[in-house]
Order: C-alpha cells, then structure tokens, then sequence
C-alpha cells in the first residue's frame, strides 16, 4: 500500500512538473508582452506632447503670420506741397506733390493717390491713379507726372490719398536692410535746352547719386520739382538702377519740350527697392 501511494505522488509530481514547464514560458511570453505595451504606450504618449508642441508652435507662427498682416490704424500719407500747370495750347497738365509718412513707427506698406480732373461743372474729366510701397517711418517722398489729353475744359486738380499699413516689420526689407532715402546724396546738377527743330526741344538734368548708407539701393526714383514764384507747378522724374553701398551713379532726367514755367526747381531722391 504504501508503495501504491508512493507510486501516486511521483506519478503527481511528474506530471506536475510536465505542467510548469509551459505555464513558466507563458508567464515570460505575458510578461514580455505586457513590458512591449508600457514602452507603445510611453511612446505614444511622447508623440502625443510632440504633436501638441508643433501644434502650437505652428499656431503660434500662424498667429504671427496673421498678425504680421494685419491691419492697422494709423495716419495716413500728408501731402506737404502740391501743385500744377496747364500748357498754353491746354494739351497737358504738369503736376507735383511732396509727400510725408508722418508717423513715427509705422511703415505705411501701400497707398494710393488719385488725381482727378474735373472741369467748371465738377464733371470728372480724367482720373489717374500712383502707388507708393513701403514707405517708411517720417520718410519724406515726391510724385511727379503729366496728363496729356484735350483739357480745354479743366478748372481744378484733386489729389486724394488711401492708405494701408500692415504690421509688416517681419519682412526683411522693412527691418531697415534696405538703403534709405536719406543716405543718399545728389551732386553736380547741371540743367541744359537743346534745341532739335524749331518747335522741338528738350531740358535735360544730369547729376550724380552717392549711396552713403550701409545697404545696396536696387531701384531709386529722382524727382525734380519745379517751382514759380515759391509756388509748384510740376516737375520731372527718372530712375536710378543698382546703386550699391558706398557708390556713386551719374544720372539724366530729359523731358520733350520744357512746357513748364519755372524760376527755381528741387532735386530729390527716394529710395523704391
């Protein structure tokens, strides 16, 4: 009998032992198993704080952006002098303005100047439009041009200004790295006529531009503005291209037939790229 019962238990413990050997390979699989989800879970939740960090880094870049183009209030362009004159067979108007960004932060990104000529019934005879970009802070500029066409009929001139400013200053060229218009310096003007034909001539200005700043200037307007007893009564305008640091360009402004009645003139250059 007891050896009956003695058989038993070591027939129990064999098969006992059968058994544990896989329940033990299982408990490590499990295991395993269990040590692989923490680390997906820990990874996931990285991902997540990645994601949620270039969120709002991103958000925080668009509202940037947003901002940047945003619209803002400010005063707009002041025109500081302005005038014009009508040739004597009415066939052109002449016409002049100095302008001013008077405000002291602002860059003014874009405005519009019109200039409207209307006749003795305030009936509208001819429109034209100018734009001006990027003017900066207390920046004095000039616009000069001429209407040609039948205006017999003409009795005043308006010039109206709209303006846009933009929070602007993230674009590179309105940090300042651009030449500004008071570095530049004009020299050596010489006014000459030159007669072609009897009832062709022209007045030619040359001149020399000096880029005293510390950056190129890619694009320079110059303006000459005419005046007749203190009074102006338009002008003349050229351009200047690739005028770069600590450089100097001669330049010439002509215009056919010298329409324009004047005792004194200006010169001024205003920085465009």
């Amino acid at each position: 009998m007891k050896k009956l019962i003695l058989l038993v238990l070591v027939l129990i413990l064999i098969v006992l032992a059968m058994d544990f050997e896989p329940t033990r390979l299982l408990y490590q699989q499990i295991s395993h198993l269990k040590k692989q989800l923490n680390n997906l879970e820990e990874q996931n939740q990285n991902f997540e704080k990645i994601l949620e960090e270039n969120n709002l880094s991103y958000a925080v870049e668009m509202a940037k952006e947003v901002k940047m183009y945003e619209k803002i209030e400010v005063s707009p362009f002041i025109i500081n002098d302005s005038g014009y004159t009508i040739t004597k067979d009415k066939k052109y108007v002449h016409y002049a303005l100095k302008l001013t960004n008077p405000n002291e932060k602002n860059i003014l990104y874009q405005g519009t100047l019109r200039i409207v000529l209307k006749d003795n019934n305030n009936t509208i005879l001819d429109v034209k439009e100018a734009n001006f970009y990027n003017i900066k802070p207390k920046q004095d500029f000039c616009y000069v041009d001429t209407f040609s066409n039948d205006i017999k009929e003409l009795a005043t001139i308006e010039f109206e200004i709209s303006t846009y400013c933009y929070n602007g200053y993230g674009h590179d060229r309105l940090k300042n790295k651009i030449c500004n218009s008071s570095d530049l310096v004009i020299s050596n003007i010489y006014r000459q006529y030159k007669t072609y034909f009897e009832d062709y001539s022209q007045t030619i200005f040359t001149g020399e531009i000096t880029n005293t700043g510390l950056y190129d200037a890619r694009e320079i307007e110059i303006y000459i503005i005419c005046r007749k007893n203190g009074k102006i009564v338009g002008g003349y305008n050229g351009t200047v291209c690739d005028l770069n640091k600590d450089s100097t360009l001669p330049f010439l402004i002509f215009s056919d037939n010298d329409f324009i009645n004047y005792d004194s003139y200006e010169v001024y250059a205003v920085v465009k790229h």
